[in-house]
């Protein structure tokens, strides 16, 4: 048995699972508490999704160091042709990427917005993140931005 209760924020939700062990002893009973969730929350970050700067990925800290209204997690779209956002992870977000790589705050070529991961140095993480969201836009983001 299988059961999930909750109610609306800022209430508490809990799951209860009921397993039978099938050796006729006492089923086992196990309960998760994990906090309060806002309402339609889609990566449980703890923010609504009309607060939410990246919808699929939690961020709770909703950190988007260059203001375009994508979290840091979900946007690797660094720079655009003369700085504007072009709203695509493409070669120009590479570039700065690179030009960034194992950079950390005091460096000279530091560039808090090719940190995707945000652990304050630009390096193979942000790569593998970029890499992942290559050719696509940024977000989604349940936030005004730069994008719509």
């Amino acid at each position: 048995m299988f059961s999930k209760a909750h109610t609306a924020w800022p209430h508490t939700y809990s799951q209860h699972i009921r397993k039978s062990n099938n050796t006729g002893g006492p089923d086992l009973f196990y309960q998760f508490e994990s906090g309060a969730l806002a309402e339609d929350d889609d990566d449980m970050d703890g923010l609504g999704n009309s607060e939410d700067n990246c919808l699929l990925v939690p961020n709770p800290g909703q950190l988007d160091t260059n203001g375009d209204g994508f979290g840091n997690v979900c946007d690797a779209d660094i720079t655009g042709p003369g700085g504007v956002e072009d709203c695509a992870v493409n070669f120009l977000d590479f570039t700065a990427l690179t030009n960034a790589f194992f950079s950390t705050p005091p460096s000279p070529t530091w560039n808090p917005n090719a940190d995707i991961n945000n652990d304050q140095i630009v390096n193979f993480a942000d790569l593998a993140a970029m890499i992942s969201l290559f050719f696509a836009p940024p977000g989604p983001s349940g936030l005004p931005n730069a994008c719509d």
